[in-house]
């Protein structure tokens, strides 16, 4: 996998993401929500970010991710996660006219209204 990977390369700081599929179409709908969630996290605070994700999407977080493994520094961070946690799905168009509306989305990835451009 590619935690031993980072692990043969000596990596210091690194985040290793191991996806379950949705039942829609991989990373063009629902997972795009998960690796969106991700990089927003990672750009607020890269140096920090594996200990972040541990917090963040670990079982006292969000609860998408189970804790693979975890360097005793905590700057190195594997995660078996999947898209949709414990939170109750709601339609698309609850959360953003720009949203196809008969899309479940969960709220968990949204920040309604910010940021909200439609082509419409």
């Amino acid at each position: 996998n590619c935690f031993a990977q980072v692990e043969d390369q000596g990596l210091e700081n690194a985040v290793v993401f191991d996806l379950l599929n949705t039942e829609y179409h991989g990373l063009t709908v629902n997972t795009g929500n998960f690796v969106r969630a991700a990089l927003k996290g990672f750009v607020a605070s890269p140096q920090r970010y594996a200990e972040q994700a541990a917090e963040n999407f670990g079982p006292q977080g969000n609860g998408l991710c189970t804790v693979v493994r975890q360097s005793n520094s905590g700057k190195r961070f594997y995660g078996y996660c999947r898209e949709l946690g414990n939170e109750q799905d709601v339609n698309a168009s609850e959360v953003s006219a720009c949203a196809y509306p008969k899309y479940k989305l969960h709220k968990q990835y949204y920040s309604y209204g910010v940021n909200e451009f439609c082509s419409r």
